[in-house]
Order: C-alpha cells, then sequence, then structure tokens
C-alpha cells in the first residue's frame, strides 16, 4: 500500500510538472535574473503546482484534467486557427440568445457577450466586483467556444509585455493569418471622445484609426455599441462628428441597438510602452484587493502614488486594464461595448492572470478577499461589497455570488496559466 501511494504521488507530481515544466523555466530564468515579475510568476507556478499534486485523482479538478490557458504566440498554430474558426462560428454559425426586446441589436451569439457586457457596464467596472465578473465572463465565453464551436485548444491570453516595444510586430496584432487581426487602416486623425463614466477624456490618436483589413476578422461586423468608425472627412481626416448620448441608461439603451459596422482598431505605442514587466510588478505589489482594484485602473488617491517606480508620458498612469484597452483603441475605447473585437477576450484573460498571480503570493489570505465600493469609483459612495453580492449575466448564464469566482482551480472552474 505503502508502495502504491507513493507511486500514485510520484505520478501526480510528475504530470503536474509536465504541464508546467516550460513555463516553469522561463520563469525560474527570469526569477534569477532579479525581474520582480518573474518572482511573483514563479510564487504563482510554485502554488499551483504544489496545490494541484496534494489533490487526489479524483478531485474535481486536479493535475490530469487542469485546462493550461497559453500566451497567443506560445500556441500551436494548428491551436491558434481553431480557436479562430471558434469565434467566427458564435458570429456566423450561432444565433442569438438574449431577447430581441433587450437586445435588439445582436444578430449573432458571439453579440450575445456583447449585449450582457452593455447591459451590466455600470454594474461592474471600477468597483469591488471588476475583477470577479469579467473572470466569470471569460469563462463562459471560453465554454461557448468548447461546448458550441467545438473547439479544444487552451484559451489563449495576452502578455502585454511581450512586444510592448510595438504590438504591431507581435503575433497577436500583426495580421497574420493565425493573428487576432492587424490594426485598423491608417487614418490620421485627432484626439478620440470618451465620456462613460462621467469623464470627459480625450485618448490621444494611435497609429490607426480605420476598419480591419489584414488577418482572420475583417469579415467580423460589430453590431451593438455606438461609438463611430474614424472616417474620411472631405479631403481630411477626421475624426468623425459624434455627440454622445447622455451618461447612465440612454447610453446603455443606445448601445443595444442594432448598429453595424466594422472591427476598427488604433493600436497605440504610447500605452503599450508603459506595458514593461516593471509596470506590471509594480501592479501586484498592491498588499490588498482594495489597492489591486484600484491600481489596475489607475484610480488610487494619489495617481501614480509617490512611491511608483513609473513616469509615463505626460504622468498619464491609466493601469493596466485601461492601458490594456487603450492600446488596442477603435471599438477598445469604449469601455460599454469593448466585447464586441475579439481581441477583448485574450486582454481579459491576462487581466484574470494577473489577478491569479497576485492572489497566489498569500492565498490563505488573498484568494477569498473582498473588497471595494458597488458603485464606480464609490461615487455616489455606498457600502462595500459583500460575498453575497449578485454577479448577473443576462442571456450567458446564471445569476452568481461575488464570492464564486474567487479561485481558478474551485468551483465549476478548473484552469491554470502558463
Amino acid at each position: 500500500m505503502k508502495f502504491l501511494a507513493s507511486l500514485l504521488a510520484t505520478l501526480i507530481l510528475s504530470s503536474c510538472h509536465s504541464v508546467l515544466a516550460a513555463p516553469v523555466d522561463e520563469v525560474a530564468s527570469n526569477a534569477k535574473n532579479g525581474d520582480s515579475f518573474g518572482q511573483l510568476e514563479a510564487k504563482y507556478r510554485k502554488y499551483v503546482k504544489e496545490t494541484l499534486a496534494s489533490r487526489s485523482p479524483y478531485a474535481k479538478c486536479n493535475s490530469k484534467n487542469v485546462l493550461v490557458r497559453k500566451e497567443w504566440g506560445s500556441m500551436k498554430k494548428q491551436d491558434q486557427l481553431e480557436y479562430i474558426k471558434a469565434v467566427k462560428c458564435l458570429y456566423s454559425q450561432r444565433p442569438p440568445r438574449s431577447s430581441p426586446q433587450v437586445v435588439p441589436g445582436a444578430r449573432n451569439r458571439f453579440d450575445d457577450f456583447q449585449g450582457a457586457h452593455i447591459q451590466q457596464t455600470f454594474n461592474v467596472h471600477f468597483n469591488g466586483v471588476f475583477l470577479a465578473w469579467h473572470r466569470h465572463f471569460v469563462w463562459l465565453y471560453e465554454r461557448a467556444l468548447r461546448d458550441e464551436c467545438g473547439y479544444k485548444g487552451p484559451t489563449p491570453y495576452w502578455d502585454w509585455t511581450r512586444h510592448a516595444d510595438d504590438p504591431r510586430k507581435g503575433p497577436v496584432f500583426d495580421g497574420s493569418e493565425t493573428s487576432m487581426g492587424g490594426n485598423g487602416e491608417s487614418i490620421p486623425h485627432g484626439p478620440i471622445p470618451q465620456t462613460a463614466f462621467g469623464g470627459n477624456l480625450q485618448i490621444p490618436p494611435g497609429t490607426g484609426g480605420g476598419c480591419v483589413k489584414e488577418g482572420p476578422f475583417t469579415d467580423h461586423t460589430v453590431n451593438l455599441g455606438i461609438n463611430p468608425i474614424i472616417l474620411p472627412v472631405g479631403g481630411d481626416i477626421l475624426t468623425s462628428a459624434w455627440t454622445p448620448p447622455p451618461n447612465g441608461t440612454a447610453l446603455l439603451q443606445a448601445s443595444l441597438a442594432y448598429n453595424p459596422r466594422c472591427l476598427f482598431r488604433d493600436i497605440s505605442l504610447r500605452y503599450s510602452n508603459l506595458m514593461t514587466r516593471k509596470y506590471v510588478a509594480y501592479m501586484l505589489a498592491c498588499p490588498d484587493a482594495l489597492c489591486l482594484l484600484q491600481r489596475v485602473d489607475g484610480w488610487e488617491s494619489t495617481n501614480p502614488p509617490p512611491s511608483s517606480p513609473l513616469d509615463p508620458p505626460g504622468g498619464d498612469n491609466p493601469g493596466v486594464h485601461t492601458a490594456g484597452h487603450f492600446i488596442i483603441g477603435g471599438l477598445q475605447i469604449d469601455p460599454v461595448a469593448s466585447p464586441g473585437d475579439p481581441a477583448f477576450y485574450l486582454h481579459h484573460a491576462q487581466m484574470d492572470r494577473v489577478w491569479t498571480i497576485w492572489q497566489a503570493q498569500d492565498p490563505a489570505k488573498r484568494t477569498y478577499e473582498i473588497s471595494g465600493p458597488r458603485n464606480p469609483f464609490n461615487s455616489p459612495p455606498t457600502d462595500p461589497v459583500t460575498p453575497d453580492d449578485p454577479l448577473v449575466y443576462g442571456a450567458l448564464g446564471d445569476t452568481i455570488r461575488l464570492r464564486d469566482p474567487a479561485s481558478p482551480i474551485d468551483g465549476v472552474y478548473c484552469y491554470i496559466y502558463e
């Protein structure tokens, strides 16, 4: 019996090591070279390896059945092509499940996800449910790709740091057949207005601005949302005239209407250059959940704090979440309708990875740590969130509780990051 027990433990450890071997070697090298982000990654790898190895092979999530999410550039070409095929299946072969009275603009299953995000926008951003709501949202999208479109490969994430110098040169946005599509057509233009959540931002222009004309998603039509594409006007190339509706209910109702247009992007080097490993490590240096929620979106009381090692251009420190959207630009400038771009899900898988790595630095304390206000930016002031607060997904699935998505290897979840 002792021999069998020892053999079983060895097999479990070996299996877990084979799942994580390659990334562990890379992370270990980074950690030894003084890369603080690499040290955080290494601690995460060690935690998930040991946790899964300690579990029975009959546990709901164990080292034998855990799914491994991979960085897009590390995936096999065939997996990339199959993933793209599954995304296309959602918007070209699967009908919507949203009620036409609720989401009148939905024309396909892909639109259901954009519609659910639009409906919940002001309940799930800049507050205490942001990370948890989006963790389950990405998981629901993954389930749709697998269950409804037959995808069997790894769920991808986009590591912003890998091509922070110029994302257009990286495998996510290089416009090849195995990319998530290229930049938008280059159209010189001015700042892009962003007025959601009561703001009045002028986002500096990027390197594109027009429709995506390279890669596998040139046929993708964005059906929901109200932000316009950038169009040539009278010989000069200008941002198209646009007066957004009032914030709140009117904005959401307008965003749920049918508004077909091309997928457009405006890749920004200004924001991508921020996304160094040092920058991400700074995000992860937060001692508690409230700090993390605020820092990843750039709304700490001092921004950046005096202790920040950063010196962003113009003092602009948007945090990794907002910066990731601003890097892609175009539709991603619209925080309401941003899931209309397939790249959204790679960005938010990376956001989930960042949260997961942060949790693993002190899992006993951080896995189920909940903090933050209910209202965006706590304006107007509200009570803090609680573990029983509902997370609503509309046509995508059942309402769950804030406590439910706490761990990616417990409950309905069983995945780790490479």
